[in-house]
């Protein structure tokens, strides 16, 4: 982490380490993944992850999608009917003293940073 940046409080990076992280290098990455995935195995740049099977493709990092049968929709992660909502329900709002980034909350950062996801950069 640079200097210049923190972590916001509602994120420790020490909590979360994918299955096949690898502090020497991709090789020893690479090298678990493919024990225990044969079918072989891909990396985002962060960490490595086992290939797709047979019926379902790669959808962002990480994440097998199932190929949907016809008359469902693809909503990214699994397949769905066709729905509709009615009307019903309130847009998600955060609370006091913290900001939307995406689809999550986070505390808002001190004067002079700006928040991106869980990470506080100081503003030039």
């Amino acid at each position: 982490m640079p200097a210049d940046a923190y972590w916001r409080d509602s994120y420790d990076p020490d909590d979360y380490c994918p299955d096949y992280c690898s502090d020497d290098g991709w090789g020893g990455a690479y090298a678990a993944c493919q024990a225990a995935h044969p079918e072989g195995c891909d990396d985002d740049g962060f960490y490595v992850y086992a290939k797709c099977t047979a019926g379902f493709y790669e959808f962002g990092c990480c994440v097998c999608s199932p190929d949907c049968p016809a008359g469902m929709d693809d909503i990214g992660v699994s397949c769905a009917k066709d729905s509709y909502g009615n009307g019903w329900g309130e847009a998600m709002t955060c609370g006091p003293g913290e900001e939307q980034n995406g689809l999550l909350c986070y505390p808002t950062c001190r004067e002079g940073y700006t928040g991106v996801g869980p990470v506080c950069w100081k503003v030039c």
